[in-house]
Formats: C-alpha cells, sequence, structure tokens
C-alpha cells in the first residue's frame, strides 16, 4: 500500500486514526495494540510485501534479545548469541536481496544483480532496525520490553517500508506514554500539514520531473545537453521522492502522537560533503557512525585506519541499496569524496570556519560530486552509467537543439560548427525552467518539516493554526489527491 494512494489517503488513515484514538484513548495496551494490528494490515496489502518473512524475523530477533539481555549468560556467550543473531539476520538479507548478485560475481557476470524472486518490502530497514536493537541489548543499553512493544518498534507504519531507521531509544518511550494515545489537535494538524507537503513532493514534483531522467539513462549515447537535463532531473527527482516519503512518514507519526526522527536537512546547500551525510538520510547515517564505523574503530587507530574505516563504511552502505556494482560504485565515490574532504580540512585546520568564498565554492563541489554519484545510483549497470557521464563531458557529442537554432547566440555556435539537430531527450525551454525552478527550491527556500513543524524558517512561512494556513493545507491535500495517477511507488522501495 502507498501513502500516495487513494485507498490509504481515504480509507486505511481515516479508519485507523478513528480506531487508535476511539479505543486508544490515553490506554497504551489498547493503542498499541490497534497500531500493531494496522501496521500489520498495511504489510500484508503491500504487493511485495512478505508478512510471514517480517513477522518470522521479529520473532527470532525478540528471542536472540531476550537472551542476550538475560543476566545468567556470561560475556562471552551473549557475545557469541549477539553475532550469531547478526549472522542470521544478514544471512537472510542476503538470502532475499544479494545471493543472485554474489553468485554472478563469482561466474565474473558482473551485470548480474536481480534476484530470482521479487526483494520483500523493507527487508533492510527492518533487518537494520532490528540488528541495531540486538547490539544496544548487548551493550545493556536496552530494558526488559513486552513482545508487544518489540512488534510495535519494528512494524510501526509510517516508518516501516522506507524509514527512518527508528532506534529504541527514541521510540519505547513513546509507546508507553499514556499521552501518545490521546487525541491532539496540534499535532494532527502539523503532521496533515507535513503529509500533505510530502505527498505534494511525490504526485506533483517527482513524478513530474521522472519523465525527463528515465529516458536519459535508457539512450545509448546522449549528448552534453540531454545528459546534463536528465543527470538534474534524477538528482531532483530523488530529492523530491525521499524526501516527500520522509515527510509523510513523519507527518503519519505525528497524526499518531509519535516523533519519528527528521531525515532530511535541506543536503543540497550543504558545504562540503561531510555536512551532506549529516543532512541527507539522516537516520542511515547515523547507523552507519554507530554500528558500523564506530566498531570498526572509527578515529581511535590512527589516521590510515580511520580513512579505510569510513572507505569501508561508505562502500557497505552503497552495497545496502542494492545489489549492483552501481551502488558500491557510488558508495566507493562518496567514500573517497568524504577522505578527500577530511584531509582538506585537516589541512586548512579543522577549527577555522570557512570564508564565504570557500564555502561557495565546497557548496559548488560537493553538488557536482552528488550530482555525478546520482548518475550511478540511477543507472542500470556502469555501461549506463559511463554513458551518461561521457555525454556529461562531452564525449558523445556536443549538439544544439534545432529548434534553437535560429537565436542570436545559438546561430554563432552553429557558425562555428557545432552541429544542430533534433534532440529526442531534449524539452526545451520548459525543461530548463523546470530544472532551474526546482533547483533554487531546493537551495534557496526553507524545507518543509523547517516550516511544518516551527523550526527556524522565517515566520511568514511557519506553521500556525490559522484560516490561511489550514485553507492552503487543505488545497495542497486537494491538488495532490487529483494529481495522483496509476502505481508510482517511491523510488527507496526498492531497498
Amino acid at each position: 500500500m502507498l501513502f500516495s494512494s487513494y485507498s490509504f489517503i481515504l480509507a486505511f488513515l481515516p479508519v485507523t486514526l478513528l480506531l487508535y484514538y476511539g479505543l486508544g484513548g490515553g490506554r497504551p495496551v489498547l493503542g498499541k495494540t490497534v497500531l500493531a494490528a494496522a501496521s500489520l494490515l498495511f504489510y500484508g496489502l503491500s504487493p511485495v510485501g512478505s508478512l510471514w518473512l517480517m513477522l518470522g524475523s521479529i520473532a527470532m530477533n525478540w528471542l536472540l534479545s531476550r537472551l542476550i539481555l538475560s543476566f545468567q549468560l556470561g560475556s562471552g556467550i551473549r557475545h557469541g548469541v549477539l553475532w550469531g543473531a547478526v549472522a542470521a539476520n544478514l544471512g537472510l538479507l542476503f538470502l532475499f536481496k544479494y545471493k543472485e548478485f554474489a553468485l554472478g560475481l563469482l561466474s565474473g557476470d558482473l551485470a548480474s544483480h536481480t534476484a530470482a524472486t521479487a526483494i520483500p518490502l523493507g527487508i533492510s530497514f527492518f533487518t537494520f532496525t532490528q540488528i541495531a536493537f540486538l547490539a544496544d541489548a548487548h551493550r545493556r543499553q536496552v530494558d526488559h520490553h513486552t513482545p508487544l512493544d518489540y512488534l510495535l518498534f519494528v512494524t510501526v507504519f509510517p516508518h516501516l517500508i522506507a524509514g527512518p531507521i527508528i532506534h529504541h531509544r527514541e521510540m519505547m518511550p513513546q509507546f508507553s506514554d499514556p499521552q501518545t494515545y490521546r487525541w491532539n489537535s496540534r499535532h494532527v494538524a502539523e503532521g496533515l500539514t507535513l503529509f500533505a507537503m510530502g505527498l505534494a513532493k511525490k504526485v506533483l514534483l517527482a513524478d513530474t520531473i521522472a519523465v525527463h531522467a528515465d529516458p536519459v539513462f535508457a539512450a545509448a549515447a546522449p549528448t552534453l545537453i540531454e545528459a546534463w537535463c536528465g543527470a538534474l532531473a534524477y538528482t531532483f527527482q530523488i530529492y523530491y521522492d525521499f524526501s516527500g516519503y520522509s515527510d509523510m512518514a513523519v507527518g503519519l507519526g505525528l497524526m499518531l502522537g509519535l516523533r519519528l526522527p527528521i531525515n532530511f536537512a535541506s543536503p543540497y546547500r550543504a558545504g562540503s560533503i561531510i555536512e551532506f551525510w549529516r543532512r541527507w538520510h539522516i537516520s542511515l547515517s547515523l547507523f552507519l557512525r554507530d554500528y558500523l564505523y564506530i566498531p570498526l574503530g572509527g578515529s581511535r587507530k590512527g589516521s590510515v585506519r580511520r580513512h579505510a574505516n569510513l572507505l569501508v563504511t561508505m562502500l557497505l552502505g552503497g552495497l545496502w541499496h542494492g545489489a549492483n556494482l552501481t551502488f558500491v560504485a557510488w558508495g566507493a565515490l562518496h567514500g573517497v569524496g568524504l577522505l578527500i574532504n577530511h584531509a582538506w580540512r585537516a589541512a586548512r585546520g579543522v577549527g577555522r570556519p570557512p570564508g564565504r568564498l570557500e564555502r561557495l565554492a565546497g557548496a559548488g563541489l560537493t553538488l557536482l560530486l552528488v550530482v555525478v554519484g546520482w548518475v550511478l545510483f540511477r543507472a542500470n549497470d556502469l555501461s549506463s552509467a559511463f554513458a551518461v557521464l561521457r555525454g556529461m563531458m562531452g564525449l558523445n557529442g556536443v549538439v544544439i537543439p534545432e529548434s534553437y537554432a535560429t537565436l542570436p547566440l545559438v546561430r554563432g555556435l552553429v557558425s562555428m560548427g557545432v552541429p544542430a539537430r533534433y534532440l529526442p531527450d531534449f524539452h526545451g525551454i520548459g525543461e530548463l525552467a523546470l530544472l532551474a525552478a526546482m533547483g533554487a527550491h531546493v537551495t534557496l527556500l526553507p524545507n518543509s518539516q523547517t516550516m511544518a513543524l516551527d523550526r527556524q524558517a522565517p515566520r511568514a512561512l511557519n506553521f500556525r493554526p490559522t484560516m490561511a494556513w489550514s485553507a492552503g493545507v487543505a488545497i495542497l491535500l486537494a491538488v495532490g489527491l487529483f494529481a495522483i495517477s496509476g502505481d508510482s511507488p517511491f523510488l527507496y522501495f526498492q531497498f
């Protein structure tokens, strides 16, 4: 079931809220039961959801966490149980997501990366959520928990399929708080505002710009203009698609009295690649830091080991997104970018803030690296990615669209020998204007979570429970509903 579907918005969500507050009403056990049942139904109705697999994973990990928390076990045995549990979780993930990819690599077929069956929806998210829980249980950072609490922690539907990755320390106290299950009009209004903004991002922006990206990545040799337009189109598509989903997830959480972690903080404004990863998919960045980079040794064992740990973390972070060498290459590119960024900071002095010119240069270089990385991320295979990257460098040809060949400036280029012909994957000045408008939006204006949750945006853009804001949200939600068309899954559903 999609957040951006009529069945969810007009049926599932209102019925869930009615039962949740009607039966819950400040009673945690009833509220948790309704929410857990709704979450299981939500997942079970998803086309590639594997309810039996998720429930089996939850049962296994709950029992293992109880075993790890047992005070009768010595530290060595608990350590062994933890590693066995992690191996079991990763084994399931490998079986369903990476088996075909690994077999392809072993056979020398680098393009073989498609699983024989559909990957169970959300498997990476619910697996990593539970691995983090087990690790914290081993560190004695987890209190004893009931099966219902644990089931709800893993399955609560706003985050289940594509995050954000939630932490028990943030969520378990909320599940036990009677106030969570009492109607709060302010929270519901903020949540609905954020949900409407996320829906608009998805159906009005992400799905609109997708038609400008897809043909370019399917082309054999896109030219300079086509390649850059396609790469930028996907850069905005994935931002609006995933940040839209995250907005909707956080908004749904607020409607249910829950505060899910913020997952985006205007990442395309970042002045460095280090800052980018503090702003993009924040919950994944924190997970990789706390449960991979730091356990590997972090920065505690010298600069060489630190750089190796960082590169390994980014390579595995890339592989987490999918069984394809394109994701490994994407992770490697960001890993190398982070190493260079850290080396630059060390050379110039970590404590010295960058000047305005350095900040602008850093922002430009960061965005360039991010755009190049998205080409690797989006392409079906490395050869397709290299075709787009060659086009961006002009190696597939520099061609002027024939419909603009008579313009004074363009006519001069044609007279200098630049060819002019029809470009099937370039949609003219309208496409350029759309890309420019989106670029201005994501780099200059406050993000939706800042606006809806009243956090540091200009006062005129902050949510307030007024008639004007209510009318604006109602119109935005209505436009979003009318714009829903067909089955358009979120991009991160594949991960």
